[in-house]
């Protein structure tokens, strides 16, 4: 039971970045649908962007 409510707690932790991936697959299936172009530089530029939010911030040391 410890393990399932461990895994609730980071669930809950993280759920505002789980939510932006889920909201970043569905806008890639979309764009996909539109055109095979389209979903490649969609998901290109969601894929630079999400490394950018996961870069760790480099402060002035």
């Amino acid at each position: 039971m410890t393990k399932l409510k461990s895994l609730g707690n980071l669930i809950i932790a993280n759920i505002s970045f789980i939510l932006v991936l889920i909201a970043m697959i569905f806008f890639v299936l979309a764009s996909f649908l539109v055109n095979l172009i389209v979903g490649y530089v969609v998901i290109g530029v969601l894929l630079v962007i999400l490394a950018w939010i996961l870069q760790p911030e480099s402060g002035d040391k």
